[in-house]
C-alpha cells in the first residue's frame, strides 16, 4: 500500500524572465518501507518534487495543480484512484478527438469531473442527515470514506494551497507531519546547521518542537541516535565547523530520525564526499532504512547511487519523468534513451571495459522547454512526433514505464547511440 502517492504535480517558479516550469506534471508513489531513489542532471526537478513533499517551497513558487497524498487509508485511496481512471479515460476520449488540449488541461479537465462527484456524493450524504438505524449508519459510513478521497483530506498540498496556487503559511495540519511524519536530509549539511548553536543543540530543539521531552531526555535521545549513525555520542557539543563533512552528513541523517518519521527525504546525501566515504554513509543509510522499517527517498544526480541503495528509480529530464521502475527494470531493460545515455555515462566495475559516452547538447531552459518531447533536442532516435506531442506514460512491464514514444520498441534492446 503506498505511502505517498504524488500526483500530476505542476510546480512553477516566478521569475524575472518568466515562469520555470521544474515540476511539469509529475506522478509518482512510495511504498512503506520502500527506497526509491529519484535520479537526473541538475535543474531538473528533483529538489522541487521533494521540497514539494516536505512543504518547503520558496516564496516565488506556485503549486499550478497537482496533489499529494500522504498515509491515505486503503479504502479511500482505492476509491479514489478508480474515479481518476474513470474520469482520466473519459477525458482522454474527448482528447482524442480535439488534440489541442494540454497535459495540464486535461488534469484540470479530470480534476473537474471528479469534483462533479464530491457535490453528488455531498447531497447523498446530505439525504441521510437525521437517518438511523444500522443501514443508515452503514451507507453513512461508506459515503464519507468514499468523500474523503474525492475532497483530498490526505492531500499535503490541498492542506496549505491558497487559491492562486501560491503555498500559504503553514498551519498546524503541516507543522504536525512535518519532521514528525517526514523528515529531510538537506544538501550541504554545512549550510543546514546553524553554525552559532552546537550540533546536539539544535537536535534537541527539534525533537522538542515535536514531542514533549525535557533537555534530560532529549540530550538522551540524541547520544542514541548519534549510536546508531556512528558518530560518538560525546560530539554533541561540538559545533559543525568541528566536524569532517561524513561526520555533518551523519549528523543531518541523526537529526532527521530523531521523531521516527514514515518517510526521509535525503538530497544528495553523499555531495562532496570521497568515495570511500560516500561507500560508508550509503551502507548506513541503507542498514538504517531496514531496521526502522521506514521509507526513504533519495534524491541524486548519480545513478550508481541508488544502484545500491534502492528498490525502485524514477529518472526525471527537464522538470518531467522519464523512466520509472524497479533498479532491475531501469538497469537491464531499460526503456528510455535519456535513461540509457545516463547508464553509459557511468564506468561499469565488472564486465568489459568500454569507452565513456556523453548526451550532446545541454538540457533546456525551463523558462522555455521545447515543445513535445523534452529530450527530442537531445535524442539519437528523435522522430517527427516527438517534437510536436508530448509522450504519454507507455507501460513497458510489470510496474516499469516510460514516457517515450517509442518505449516498447525499444525496451530491452536500447543503447545508446555514441
Amino acid at each position: 500500500m503506498p505511502l505517498l502517492d504524488v500526483k500530476d504535480l505542476y510546480v512553477h517558479y516566478k521569475v524575472k524572465q518568466g515562469w520555470v516550469y521544474a515540476c511539469d506534471g509529475v506522478t509518482t508513489h512510495l511504498e512503506r518501507g520502500e527506497t526509491l531513489g529519484l535520479v537526473g542532471e541538475s535543474a531538473c526537478g528533483k529538489t522541487t518534487l521533494g521540497y514539494s513533499i516536505s512543504q518547503l517551497l520558496p516564496n516565488n513558487a506556485f503549486v499550478r495543480h497537482g496533489h499529494v497524498f500522504f498515509q491515505e487509508p486503503e479504502d479511500v485511496r482505492v476509491y479514489r484512484e478508480k474515479l481518476e481512471a474513470w474520469a482520466e479515460r473519459k477525458i482522454r476520449s474527448q482528447a482524442m478527438k480535439a488534440e489541442a488540449s494540454g497535459a495540464m488541461d486535461r488534469a484540470r479537465a479530470v480534476q473537474k469531473l471528479l469534483d462533479g462527484q464530491r457535490d453528488r456524493l455531498e447531497k447523498d450524504l446530505a439525504a441521510l442527515e437525521g437517518a438511523t438505524g444500522p443501514e443508515a449508519d452503514r451507507k453513512r459510513a461508506a459515503l464519507s470514506s468514499q468523500l474523503a478521497g474525492l475532497t483530498h483530506a490526505y492531500d499535503l498540498v490541498a492542506r496549505s494551497m491558497s487559491i492562486d496556487g501560491r503555498l500559504r503559511e503553514y498551519g498546524p495540519a503541516i507543522r504536525s507531519i512535518r519532521w514528525k511524519e517526514i523528515s529531510m536530509v538537506f544538501q550541504g549539511a554545512m549550510n543546514a546547521f546553524n553554525p552559532v548553536y552546537t550540533v546536539g543543540a539544535q537536535i534537541i530543539e527539534a525533537i522538542q518542537q515535536h514531542a514533549d521531552m525535557d533537555d534530560e531526555e532529549a540530550e538522551a535521545r540524541v547520544k542514541e541516535l548519534f549510536q546508531l549513525v556512528g558518530v560518538p555520542a560525546d560530539r554533541i557539543y561540538n559545533y559543525p565547523h568541528e566536524y569532517s563533512g561524513g561526520m555533518r552528513q551523519r549528523a543531518m541523517i541523526a537529526m532527521a530520525l530523531a521523531l521516527n518519521p514514515s518517510l526521509v527525504i535525503a538530497d544528495e546525501p553523499t555531495t562532496a564526499l570521497d568515495v570511500i566515504t560516500q561507500h560508508r554513509i550509503l551502507d548506513q543509510i541503507r542498514e538504517i532504512q531496514k531496521r526502522l522499517s521506514m521509507s526513504m527517498m533519495i534524491i541524486t544526480h548519480d545513478i550508481s547511487v541508488v544502484a545500491k541503495t534502492a528498490r525502485r528509480i524514477n529518472v526525471m529530464y527537464a522538470g518531467r519523468m522519464a523512466e520509472q521502475g524497479t533498479t532491475k527494470q531501469v538497469f537491464q531493460e531499460t526503456a528510455h534513451p535519456y535513461t540509457a545515455g545516463l547508464l553509459a555515462s557511468f564506468p561499469a566495475v565488472t564486465g568489459a571495459k568500454r569507452r565513456l559516452a556523453s548526451i550532446p547538447g545541454n538540457p533546456p531552459s525551463l523558462v522555455s522547454p521545447p515543445t513535445g518531447c523534452r529530450f527530442h533536442p537531445r535524442c539519437p532516435y528523435a522522430k517527427d512526433i516527438c517534437r510536436r506531442i508530448d509522450p504519454p506514460p507507455i507501460r513497458v512491464g510489470d510496474g516499469h514505464v516510460s514516457h517515450c514514444h517509442f518505449a516498447e520498441e525499444l525496451a530491452g534492446g536500447l543503447r545508446w547511440v555514441v
